[in-house]
């Protein structure tokens, strides 16, 4: 008996030492990232023959977290990954985007290259490309579970700046979204005019400082997103603050989401700067937008009829942050909550004839802000991304100028 037992713990300790060895093998494969994937990928998505889409895809694998973590660049605009899956046996490659549901992809990779399709909107669309670095050569955010923002003691972490940086007169600018990182580029809103006349601040907001608001899989919620908007009001307000202590004139733009957020701290703070401006806002909302933006994640192209709105339903939805991020702001009633602040600094408000995402100003809209001696800029066949453009940011700041001269 004794022989026996002895030679049964034998063939275990064996057994044991070939499944340790087993284990070993495999655990590096599973925890280290491919080099297959992992880099750079300039991609061409064909909407049809004369008119391709480049994208630059970039990808990288986080030992902190142990999963993959990139982005995806069009138009100048990134937009952070959601739901990378990768299998390595067969190169396939899934991942969506922050943003917007049901804008997803499927690819199989190879040894540099890549191809599949895009759905965007119900539509599928091929997919090719290469990889043109080992390294991703963009910065790729990674985040874990949802916590709340906790302002930077910095206020060098508030904001980024361009331009003429010892000029008397600073210009911030409060970008749309929400996104995760700075939109705003020279390549997508020119600034070349004031360049050398104007310091140029791009302020940041609560998504950008905290990369884990906006992934879908942390389940923002409504509360959440009211007190990460009040985040980002907080940092304009202070960055307003500190310029205005550095004895520099202080002009602000804000556009698309970004005027909402200009609104919000009139509304909390009245206006410290010498001279506002916003674009592709609107005062109040119409609730068939954003009880549906709140509650059932919707979007919408508003189109007209004469003066009649109408309401066609995107064929995409909102992801569950987004959604609450707009929702939690865009719901409020600013004609009445602006109605006994001082507006005078308030110089322009511009918006788009055919905005097919906010909708055009209402006439209750114009007449208030008309009472409170806002000057209007329509621009008769913009749509709303039109409004993002360096033409409207332009003519907003030379009319802030003349008023503070």
């Amino acid at each position: 008996m004794k022989k026996l037992k002895c030679a049964g713990t034998k063939n275990q300790q064996s057994v044991f030492a070939v499944m340790l060895l087993l284990y070993i093998s495999i655990l590096p494969a599973q925890s280290q990232p491919d080099e297959l994937l992992t880099g750079s990928w300039e991609l061409e998505q064909t909407v049809h023959s004369k008119q391709p889409k480049n994208m630059l895809l970039n990808i990288t694998y986080s030992a902190v977290y142990n999963r993959y973590f990139g982005n995806i660049s069009v138009y100048g605009t990134s937009a952070t990954l959601d739901s990378i899956t990768f299998d390595t046996e067969t190169g396939g490659l899934k991942f969506s985007s922050h943003l917007r549901n049901k804008h997803s992809f499927a690819l199989n990779v190879t040894s540099g290259n890549m191809a599949g399709t895009a759905v965007v909107s119900g539509i599928n669309y091929k997919i090719s490309g290469r990889k043109t670095n080992s390294a991703p050569v963009t910065n790729i955010i990674e985040y874990g579970n949802y916590q709340r923002t906790v302002l930077p003691d910095s206020i060098k972490d508030y904001y980024t700046e361009t331009g003429n940086r010892s000029a008397d007169i600073v210009l911030l600018i409060v970008q749309g979204g929400p996104f995760d990182e700075a939109q705003f580029t020279a390549n997508q809103l020119p600034v070349d005019k004031w360049k050398d006349e104007l310091h140029i601040v791009y302020v940041k907001q609560a998504q950008i400082i905290n990369p884990s608001i906006l992934p879908p899989e942390n389940m923002l919620r409504l509360e959440d997103a009211e007190y990460e908007n009040l985040i980002s009001v907080e940092m304009l307000h202070r960055t307003i603050q500190y310029f205005k202590g550095q004895h520099k004139k202080v002009l602000v733009w804000g556009v698309s989401y970004g005027a909402w957020l200009m609104q919000k701290y009139i509304e909390q703070y009245g206006i410290e700067a010498d001279a506002i401006s916003m674009a592709a806002g609107r005062l109040d909302m119409e609730p068939e937008i954003w009880k549906d933006v709140m509650v059932n994640q919707k979007a919408y192209d508003i189109t007209y009829n004469k003066e009649e709105r109408i309401y066609q339903e995107m064929d995409f939805t909102y992801t569950r942050p987004v959604s609450c991020l707009l929702a939690s702001i865009v719901k409020e009633r600013f004609i009445k909550s602006l109605s006994k602040k001082d507006l005078s600094r308030f110089v322009v408000y511009q918006f788009a004839n055919r905005d097919g995402t906010v909708g055009r100003l209402t006439n209750p809209e114009i007449v208030f802000l008309k009472s409170k001696r806002v000057s209007i800029e329509v621009c008769n066949k913009c749509y709303h991304r039109q409004m993002l453009s360096g033409k409207m940011l332009n003519s907003a700041v030379q009319k802030m100028l003349e008023s503070i001269e």
